[in-house]
């Protein structure tokens, strides 16, 4: 078989510089092929995670990190994420290059352990930087690096490596410490993304190679020294009891999360599930072989499945399986990299369907290790198999150069490929426009894409490919939000209504549709209706913020101020810094005449937002009402500074107060 070019003993200070030198090409060829992400803006799902996300506004509080602590926010419960965006805030604000950054240096950290541990586990350095390099360079991994959104991924299989290095400590020095480490880690990863509940399964596919830990396989020369480190399967099964435990927990706790979210989506047949999962595992070896046509987003076929593609799709995964089952025999290697790469896959392959895709390239994150191993180290040995005599060492060294240079050549391929990629990640219009062009009847792309020209207020542009995603699918709720919001802006009311009740007729739960709705009724006069619908939106959503405010609106408009107060506070407490509700409802104190909790609320609003002219008004009326007409006539001053033109009777009052008061040191603002 093929044999790696020789660093002499494992231990050689030429093993270790051979190691950092693979360690800093593996970081150089990263940085290169992702460098421009750096000038990347939000995309995507960042606009919900991070943009619209109240806590990522600010340097984080003890409030904000509870939050993340307990938040089920977009439908994960997964703290290590929200904690590493709010450091990103601390240290370098919310601007988009230093989230794009992070992502990148946590994508070179999780390919350096990958390199770390294949290389200690193996002792193969060359073939695990092989596959340190394809896991780094892979045009299907760019989208989990260059979308901000899916740091997730980047955390979890960070804890992943490092999880699978304190398991090989454990293997070789078996103590509860270095146990307890391998826990604390699969821990950490779960609380990042819940798709490490497959790791369990995956120490044991380790135990058999390459740590040679089972007892029932048949290594080709066994060497004494290995088979007394057989251990009993049951007793590796038993060991790791413990893990299954928490893989099981983290199963349930996910399932409860997205289904509080609604984000399981029904209407698919268990039959049409399992067609587009055995279509998705071939799909992803061909993206991975030949990475054309990559998408953000994959529509989902529904009932649409094309019954010949799982067909054959199934045939093919059932030979490759065959296949390498039958070749683990002699080449082990096959067997963990093919189940490795089955297994992994199991959470996200779509028996149980989150959201409308068929397929995600960043699932095949960590996934696509098992496809490289098998390539790694099968495709040279079975190129030997077929081509050499094993004994013909010459012939043999006469094929390892040119077997490096296929291998280099792929890498430089792959990273040429994923350059390209990520450039179409750049920004929200070239992302979808690249979804559209490479797929069909993308409903997804074309509203995403309306979205993208709306926020720059191309409202034309954005009503045009609202209007196409309902071409595509009529029922189509968040389009028909959409397309609402951008006819009410150039006018067309009526439409915009049509457009609403649509949404909420396919969408009965849809909160923001509601709430919309509920504003259009309440610019008409439909003040019972609105607040009708502003309820609605709130028992759709309970933590939806922006329809609690806006009832506080309407309700302290017709003199409900006791229920306007109730909903400003709930208001505040899901965004304890907003400073309109902090100002409005310091405004509405003022009018239930409790001076203390006004003045209160309304230094809060000043605190966050010093130039809120309206705030300081308030407090003109409060100091005014305490007899304090000077400091009243100083944010009288400053309300008009900021643009806000107060109401002259009270500037009247003032002056006249001061004038009385304060005769020689009169100070008077002239009314409006």
């Amino acid at each position: 078989m093929f044999r790696e070019p020789q660093v002499e003993n494992k231990e050689s200070p030429k093993f270790w510089r051979v190691n950092i030198i693979l360690g800093l090409l593996l970081v150089i060829l990263t940085i290169a092929t992702f460098w421009q992400v750096q000038g990347h803006g939000f995309v995507f799902d960042d606009q919900a995670y991070i943009v619209e996300n109240p806590r990522l506004q600010h340097p984080p509080t003890l409030d904000d990190i509870k939050w993340a602590l307990t938040t089920n926010y977009a439908g994960f419960w997964h703290p290590i994420v929200w904690l590493s965006y709010m450091v990103d805030v601390k240290l370098q604000g919310s601007s988009p290059r230093g989230f794009h950054l992070t992502n990148l240096l946590l994508h070179i950290f999780n390919t350096l352990l990958l390199f770390s541990f294949l290389s200690k586990a193996t002792k193969s350095v060359w073939r695990s930087a092989f596959v340190a390099g394809l896991f780094a360079i892979h045009p299907l991994h760019v989208e989990s690096v260059a979308w901000v959104a899916e740091r997730k991924d980047l955390l979890s299989t960070l804890f992943w490596m490092l999880t699978l290095l304190a398991y090989l400590r454990y293997v070789h020095l078996p103590r509860v410490r270095t146990y307890l480490s391998v826990i604390v880690f699969f821990v950490l990863g779960l609380m990042s993304k819940p798709m490490l509940v497959t790791l369990p399964f995956l120490l044991l596919l380790l135990d058999w190679w390459p740590l040679q830990r089972t007892a029932f396989v048949r290594f080709p020369q066994p060497t004494s020294s290995s088979e007394d480190k057989k251990t009993p399967v049951s007793r590796l099964v038993i060991e790791k009891i413990p893990l299954f435990i928490l893989s099981a927990v983290f199963s349930v706790l996910a399932y409860v999360m997205q289904e509080s979210n609604n984000a399981l989506s029904g209407g698919f047949t268990f039959g049409i599930r399992f067609g587009n999962a055995i279509i998705s595992y071939a799909g992803y070896i061909w993206k991975m072989i030949w990475p054309r046509n990559l998408s953000a987003f994959y529509p989902h076929p529904g009932h649409n499945l094309p019954i010949w593609q799982a067909i054959a799709a199934g045939v093919i995964l059932l030979l490759v399986s065959v296949f390498a089952l039958r070749s683990s025999k002699k080449m082990p290697y096959m067997g963990v990299g093919w189940l490795w790469y089955l297994g992994t896959l199991v959470p996200v392959i779509g028996f149980v369907q989150v959201g409308m895709f068929s397929m995600a390239d960043r699932f095949t994150y960590v996934p696509l290790i098992g496809l490289f191993i098998m390539i790694a180290w099968g495709l040279p040995d079975l190129i030997c198999r077929a081509w050499l005599d094993e004994a013909s060492n010459e012939s043999e060294n006469k094929r390892s150069p040119i077997l490096i240079f296929t291998a280099c050549a792929c890498i430089i391929a792959f990273a040429l490929c994923a350059w390209i990629q990520v450039g179409y990640w750049h920004d929200n219009i070239k992302l979808f426009k690249r979804a559209i062009a490479v797929t069909s009847n993308n409903a997804l792309a074309c509203n995403n894409l309306g979205l993208a020209y709306e926020r720059l207020n191309q409202i034309d542009d954005a009503i045009i490919w609202y209007s196409r995603a309902l071409e595509i699918e009529p029922l189509y709720p968040f389009a028909h939000l959409n397309l609402g919001r951008a006819l009410k802006e150039v006018g067309s009311i009526g439409e915009a209504v049509e457009h609403y009740i649509a949404a909420v007729q396919i969408k009965p739960d849809f909160a923001e549709a509601h709430n919309n709705l509920a504003s259009i009724l309440a610019s008409k006069g439909k003040i019972n209706e609105a607040i009708e619908e502003y309820q609605k939106a709130i028992a759709a959503n309970p933590n939806y913020a922006e329809a609690h405010y806006n009832l506080a609106l309407l309700l302290s408009e017709i003199g409900r101020f006791n229920d306007a107060v109730a909903h400003y506070k709930e208001a505040l407490r899901l965004n304890p810094l907003d400073a309109d509700v902090l100002c409005n409802l310091g405004l509405l104190f003022i009018q239930k005449r409790d001076f203390r909790s006004a003045e209160k609320h309304l230094h809060r609003a000043i605190s966050i937002q010093p130039q809120m002219a309206e705030a300081h008004y308030g407090l003109a009326v409060i100091l005014a009402v305490h007899g304090k007409h000077a400091e009243a006539l100083h944010e009288i001053e400053l309300c008009r500074k900021y643009g806000y033109a107060p109401n002259p009777e009270l500037v009247r009052i003032i002056n006249s107060k001061y004038r009385k008061f304060k005769p020689h040191h009169e100070i008077s603002i002239a009314p409006n």
